[in-house]
Order: structure tokens, then C-alpha cells, then sequence
């Protein structure tokens, strides 16, 4: 009972659209009006500037993290029950009945329930792939790849539990999903990489 309360909380979490919400209440903007239309911290930036694109930010990270780390504390959730409770909000994120379950790419919901369910870690593996995938090539998507197989290299080595892998396979299969149009483009390397490449 207690698992599918804080699923459930975890979904209701999730699914806050912050981006739209405060780009319309502090700019009288549309979030989805800009950039990709994505309805996350990226285009929030873009519309409102990087103050409001950072709030954005950190307010859907908590998103994942928060419910993750309240379950584990203060319910004892832990195994099978923790990946139900950790996907939930990535899939209120993505799929928000706020927005008629045309939610964000729940890039940032992601990383905040790995950093609850690693207690940290997770959020510095993904951030370092991220970056690392940035500085060799300009097309966004494979670096959320290559960040989505630096989770399961982690999990294989930290804690190569199941219901951690099955965790990480649906985590990756709705990013895939909402990154679906992007994922047909393909890598793109940067300019000093070509270079290397050209004098090797």
C-alpha cells in the first residue's frame, strides 16, 4: 500500500509542468513556443532567461529526487517497490495529465531519481557523460545516450541489482521516446574533432 502511495505521489509530482507554470506567471510566455517547444528547463531559459531556466532546472530534478529519497526515509521503500516509486515521476514528467500527457523529455526528473536512488552519484555520471558527449559531438540525443549508458555501467559495478536494471530500461525507454524525432539525427562531431580525425 505504501509502494503505490508514493507512486502515485511520485506520478502527481512529476506530471507539474514548472516550466510552463512560471515562464507564464513571471514573463507571460509560452515555454512551448520556443526552441524545440519542449516544455522543460532548456526552452525555459531560452524564453526567460537563465535565472528562471536554472529554477526550472532544479525544480524538476527535485521532482524525481525528492519522492525517491522520502519513500526510501521515511516509508523503508527499497527493491521492486523503489523502481515503481522512481519511475514515476519521470513518467508524470514526460506524460503530464496537466498538459494533456504532452509532458517534457524528462531529461532533469531522470537525473534527479538517480541521484535518490544512488544517494548522489547518479547525478555526477550523468552529468559527466553528458558533458563528455557535448565536447565531441553537437548532437544533444547521443550525449542523453551515452549518459543513459553511463547509468547501467555505474549500476553493473555499484549495485548490479535487477530491479535496478529494469529501473534504468524503462528510465531509458521513455527518454527514447520522447527523444524519438531526435534520435533519427546523426552524430554530429565537433569541428577539433574532425581535425584529429583528418591528421591521424
Amino acid at each position: 500500500m505504501y509502494i503505490a502511495l508514493w507512486a502515485i505521489a511520485g506520478f502527481a509530482v512529476g506530471s507539474v509542468p514548472w516550466a510552463v507554470w512560471l515562464v507564464r506567471a513571471l514573463s507571460n510566455g509560452d515555454v512551448r513556443s520556443v526552441g524545440d517547444r519542449n516544455p522543460g528547463s532548456a526552452n525555459a531559459w531560452k524564453a526567460a532567461g537563465w535565472r528562471l531556466g536554472l529554477l526550472v532546472f532544479v525544480l524538476d530534478v527535485a521532482k524525481g529526487a525528492v519522492p525517491v529519497y522520502l519513500a526510501s526515509e521515511l516509508s523503508g521503500v527499497d527493491g521492486w517497490g523503489m523502481m515503481l516509486v522512481g519511475i514515476a515521476p519521470v513518467a508524470g514528467h514526460a506524460f503530464s495529465p496537466l498538459l494533456r500527457f504532452k509532458g517534457g523529455k524528462a531529461l532533469a526528473t531522470s537525473v534527479g531519481t538517480w541521484a535518490g536512488v544512488t544517494l548522489g552519484p547518479g547525478f555526477l555520471v550523468i552529468f559527466a557523460c553528458l558533458g563528455i558527449g557535448q565536447a565531441f559531438q553537437r548532437t544533444h540525443v547521443w550525449s542523453v545516450m551515452l549518459a543513459s549508458a553511463g547509468i547501467v555501467a555505474y549500476v553493473s559495478i555499484w549495485s548490479p541489482e535487477p530491479w535496478l536494471y529494469a529501473l534504468w530500461a524503462a528510465n531509458t525507454a521513455i527518454i527514447m521516446y520522447k527523444h524519438r524525432a531526435e534520435l533519427r539525427r546523426s552524430i554530429e562531431p565537433r569541428s577539433w574533432v574532425r581535425r584529429v580525425v583528418r591528421r591521424a
